[in-house]
């Protein structure tokens, strides 16, 4: 389903009034849905800081936390509970439906300024021993690879892992980034004790409110938390009023948001001090949590003159996340004995549990931006200085209903 900009209007519009209609106690219960679905991301990003140590790397949290809503649309016993608590699922499942099913339009973007392609499934080994329970449907299935992949409605895909897997997960991680991703699953890439793989796939890039001169754009050495060189860059130059905020609460970093030219989409970096690295600042911010950023930026009304230096971006990034998924809490969801019965029935020795998930994620930030738009022009010299020259931390976030579509760090030169 391809949506034009009225269509996409609609939904969004659909979002913001279904929010609007709720009683109190259920938009108290969708708060704490956005809040601990922010801090399960903030959890997620943190812990992969850690894990990548050396490397720049992408994620999209949306896309995680609509696989961990189709898992618990599956799940029973234990396993849900421990999915609700937490996701801080509470509201009715009628509910939870309908707003996914508004906020889902952020999963597909396509228009000329803004490309967001994306594909969350589940595959599960058919071969004999795990059966589809008849009757499941899934909101998170529903639509999905949009346009361009052929799914079964609402349901997880039965294939051979070994035999034809995949081809076919290739096939699907294709169409769905509409060949901006690629993927390399071989029969080698499963084994026997396999019995479902989760898939999340998103491509992002759009045009910014405020486009940087290409002609600025150098290449420049970036360097390490310690000043070390690390690698090359294009970097890119602006100077305007942006939102700018430091000294969040002791959060040992400078902040700043950016706009997109579309869907209120905003990108926000935080940039450590000299001498702090990322992982450490993100570990700061897990605990802080981000509305606290997000109201200083809010206080900041676009006022600060800021003289931007950001590089230039083309990260792909092929992330193995079940573990993580574990330590953020999710811990039956790798167990061998995780209760999914809603969703597939063990009829033999295996059990049905999450053997793998793999995120497929590519963001390309560049100069561009909406046709006719301009660069902001300072109104003095005392500019903040905010150059992106050592390794930072970025969201890319829907600021009106806080869904973080992407995030991701950046500690080394992509240039050749």
């Amino acid at each position: 389903m391809k949506l034009g900009f009225l269509g996409l209007f609609g939904m969004v519009l659909s979002l913001r009034a279904y929010l609007c209609a709720n009683t109190a106690d259920t938009k108290s219960l969708l708060q704490n849905m956005t809040d601990a679905r922010l801090q399960f991301a903030l959890n997620m990003l943190q812990m992969e800081s850690t894990h990548l140590n050396l490397k720049n790397f992408a994620m999209s949290p949306f896309s995680t936390w609509s696989l961990m809503v189709m898992l618990y649309e599956g799940a029973d016993g234990s396993t849900l509970k421990q999915i609700r608590d937490v996701l801080a699922i509470y509201v009715d499942y009628p509910t939870l439906r309908k707003w996914y099913e508004a906020a889902s339009a952020y999963h597909y973007l396509n228009s000329e300024n803004t490309k967001l392609f994306s594909l969350r499934y589940a595959y599960y080994d058919d071969v004999g021993d795990i059966e589809l329970v008849k009757g499941y449907n899934s909101v998170v299935l529903r639509g999905v690879g949009e346009e361009n992949v052929v799914l079964q409605e609402g349901r997880p895909r039965g294939v051979d892992f070994d035999q034809g897997a995949s081809i076919i997960i290739n096939d699907d991680i294709d169409k769905a980034s509409h060949g901006e991703i690629y993927s390399s699953y071989s029969r080698r890439s499963f084994n026997d004790t396999v019995t479902m793989l989760g898939i999340t796939v998103s491509y992002f890039k759009a045009k910014w409110k405020y486009p940087f001169d290409k002609s600025q754009t150098k290449e420049e050495q970036f360097s390490d938390s310690s000043g070390k060189p690390a690698g090359k860059v294009d970097m890119m130059v602006q100077t305007g009023k942006f939102a700018y905020a430091e000294n969040v609460n002791g959060l040992q970093a400078d902040v700043l948001e950016l706009p997109f030219g579309e869907h209120e989409l905003v990108m926000i970096f935080i940039l450590p001090k000299p001498s702090y690295r990322v992982s450490q600042v993100l570990n700061q911010l897990k605990n802080l949590g981000l509305q606290p950023l997000l109201e200083k930026l809010d206080a900041s009304k676009n006022e600060s003159d800021v003289e931007v230096k950001l590089p230039k971006i083309d990260t792909r990034s092929v992330l193995s996340l079940e573990d993580s998924v574990t330590e953020a809490g999710l811990s039956d969801l790798e167990d061998m004995h995780a209760d999914l019965g809603r969703m597939l029935k063990p009829t033999g020795d295996r059990g049905v549990y999450l053997s793998f998930y793999h995120q497929f994620a590519r963001i390309v930030v560049d100069e561009e931006g909406l046709p006719d738009a301009v660069p902001q022009k300072s109104s003095g010299t005392n500019n903040i200085k905010f150059h992106m020259t050592r390794p930072f931390a970025y969201l890319v976030l829907q600021r009106t209903h806080k869904l973080l579509i992407h995030s991701g760090v950046f500690r080394e030169g992509e240039v050749p």
